[in-house]
């Protein structure tokens, strides 16, 4: 299972979540985790309320929750997670509207890829009974917290409980934007007991009113990386992070506050009050990088509108005699014996090099959860690959990226190290992959019998939208077919044969009116067989030698394209429907080859029996 080799860092509460999210798929409940179309709140709440499943696919939505800090739902599922799976960029998942969105009651809860805005009571207060909140990938705008008795965290705000607390709470936050939120203290957030750890994230025009922490008013920092602090202002002390605690933290890199402001530090005239980075009660303060120096728009100066009436010197009346210097006799050096050192270039796609990166990296985080909490996934491997090594220096905005950075997963998923990949050449010249000749948008992807070692096939193949050919054939592959190959509405040939996947077929998704060949025998997948009655263009199919159970489902006889069915070596028993037998060429139809188990399976129309 790809969940057994997870490696997370810094925090097990962080493996936790990631836990969550594989195991749950790893125990079956692909087919839970279908995306649920989203129409009102009501409809978000009803599949977060009723489904089993502890991790929660939803298909783009945008809502509105009207309401008052009463109207949040609690949630007291644990380990929950909750995933809006954006296929492009312009997709919105989203909640507006003034109400309090939700109370976290229960131990571990994720966000992804969810945005909120507009609430007037804070979006999501995180309750006494809560351990570990992780936000991936969200947007939280214009949310307010200034009137009532608790006016603090604008976005999310976590309970501040006057008895003792068992176990400090830890908020993880990650590719995330926080902007034009308000609260008396922590403008966008408020955690005063327990930790927060920061990555990739941004806030921006947050307030604190009357209050500290522009951006956040927090207990203690954990970790902090690539993080960026743009005009937030506090009425009083941290314009952009006011730390309860001044305890240590750990500042990763890629940090930058620009033009925080501290209001209260003006009127008094104390500017040197003012903290850029991270303050405390005792005033000490934790500079961050600045930012704030960027070219300006405009020329300093403009040009005189007419030339000057004389020449600013006379010129010489006569001719020196001589030239200044005589050429020197000799050369003034020697030519070196080695040839000199050249430095790497400073930019990169027209911008500092560590822009580029951070801008790749906000990208792909918001496609790929493994990026940011497994740093020995194939995804964060082919992240760094695409951000350090890879001489083709794809940019930010390239329309290439998103497919560039799914190829070299899949690479690396499947081990494969020879010199024919990861080059800097297109990736549609790469060993294994074929492209359409205008567009340059991966078709089909072919490897065979690779170098050992492969793990899964990555959840981001989906983001290959034109893909029509996937042959993964003796690649030693594990774990299962992610649900997001559903996603894949041009797929026709899927061959996975002879592997090492488990689990059931996941549910039909786009996939419905493309799949024409299906190959995947010799793996352990379970369940039943009734999926194939979701793909009517079936022309082939072969699932045997694996552990399918239970009888032939009657429907299958629908599929009148059909010429091979092999469903031998499996756990199948009953009888053969009369409408397959009737599909066959012999009555008919297109189907030319039946094979079955006719120990386990009466079938008195089969072309093959096994055993022979």
């Amino acid at each position: 299972m790809l969940s057994q080799s997870m490696t997370i860092v810094k925090r097990g509460w962080v493996a936790s979540f990631v836990l969550i999210l594989m195991s749950s798929i790893g125990r079956g409940n692909a087919a839970s985790m279908g995306c649920h179309d989203i129409d009102s709140w009501e409809t978000l709440i009803h599949h977060i309320d009723s489904t089993k499943a502890t991790t929660i696919m939803l298909c783009p939505f945008s809502i509105n929750h009207a309401g008052t800090m009463e109207s949040g739902y609690h949630i007291t599922k644990n380990d929950l997670t909750v995933i809006c799976m954006k296929r492009n960029k312009d997709d919105k998942c989203e909640v507006l509207g003034s109400a309090r969105h939700f109370n976290i009651k229960a131990k571990e809860v994720a966000f992804v890829g969810i945005d909120f805005a507009d609430s007037n009571h804070g979006a999501i207060l995180v309750g006494k009974r809560a351990r570990n909140f992780s936000v991936i990938s969200c947007r939280f705008f214009n949310n307010d917290r200034t009137e009532g008795d608790d006016k603090d965290g604008g976005a999310i705000a976590v309970y501040d409980p006057k008895e003792q607390v068992k176990e400090m709470k830890q908020l993880f936050i990650t590719h995330s934007h926080f902007e034009q939120n308000r609260a008396r203290n922590g403008g966008a957030i408020s955690i005063p007991y327990g930790g927060v750890s920061l990555y990739s994230s941004t806030f921006t025009n947050n307030i604190a009113k009357g209050g500290k922490g522009g951006a956040a008013c927090i207990n203690w920092v954990k970790i902090m990386s690539n993080c960026e602090f743009r005009e937030n202002e506090s009425d009083d002390l941290g314009p952009a992070i006011f730390s309860i605690s001044n305890s240590s933290l750990e500042l990763g890199q890629n940090n930058y506050a620009c033009s925080n402001l501290q209001s209260s530090s003006l009127e008094k005239g104390y500017s040197e009050r003012a903290c850029d980075g991270i303050s405390s009660e005792t005033r000490s303060c934790s500079k961050l990088s600045q930012i704030c120096e960027v070219p300006s728009s405009y020329p300093s100066t403009l040009p005189s509108i007419v030339p000057s009436n004389y020449p600013i010197a006379k010129p010489s009346y006569t001719p020196t005699s001589q030239p200044s210097l005589k050429p020197s006799d000799y050369p003034s050096l020697n030519p070196t014996s080695e040839p000199s050192t050249s430095y790497a270039p400073s930019t990169i796609c027209a911008m500092p090099i560590l822009k580029r990166e951070q801008l790749i990296n906000s990208t792909i985080g918001e496609i790929s959860p493994s990026v940011i909490t497994d740093y020995q996934s194939p995804q964060q491997k082919a992240l760094s690959w695409l951000v350090k090594d890879d001489t083709y220096n794809i940019c930010p905005y390239d329309t290439n990226l998103i497919q560039r950075f799914v190829a070299a997963t899949i690479v690396l998923s499947m081990n494969i190290t020879t010199e024919d990949v990861l080059n800097q050449k297109h990736e549609c010249s790469w060993k294994g992959f074929r492209c359409s000749r205008h567009s340059q948008e991966i078709r089909q992807i072919s490897f065979e019998t690779t170098y050992g070692g492969a793990t899964a096939i990555p959840i981001e193949i989906s983001y290959l939208t034109n893909l029509t050919f996937l042959q993964l054939q003796k690649s030693s592959i594990g774990g299962i077919i992610p649900p997001t190959i559903s996603q894949l509405p041009k797929l026709q040939v899927l061959d996975l044969d002879k592997n090492s996947i488990v689990g059931s077929f996941p549910s039909s998704g786009k996939m419905t009116d493309s799949l024409e060949i299906l190959d995947i025998n010799f793996n352990q997948m379970s369940g039943g067989i009734d999926f194939l009655s979701d793909f009517p263009k079936l022309r082939e199919v072969f699932i045997d030698n694996n552990e399918f159970s239970g009888t032939i489902p009657e429907s299958i006889g629908n599929l009148t394209d059909l010429r091979i069915l092999t469903l031998h070596g499996n756990n199948l028993s009953g009888t053969m429907p009369d409408s397959i037998c009737q599909q066959r060429k012999s009555n008919g139809g297109k189907l030319e080859t039946l094979m079955a188990d006719c120990d386990k399976v009466i079938c008195p129309c089969c072309t093959h029996c096994n055993p022979y």
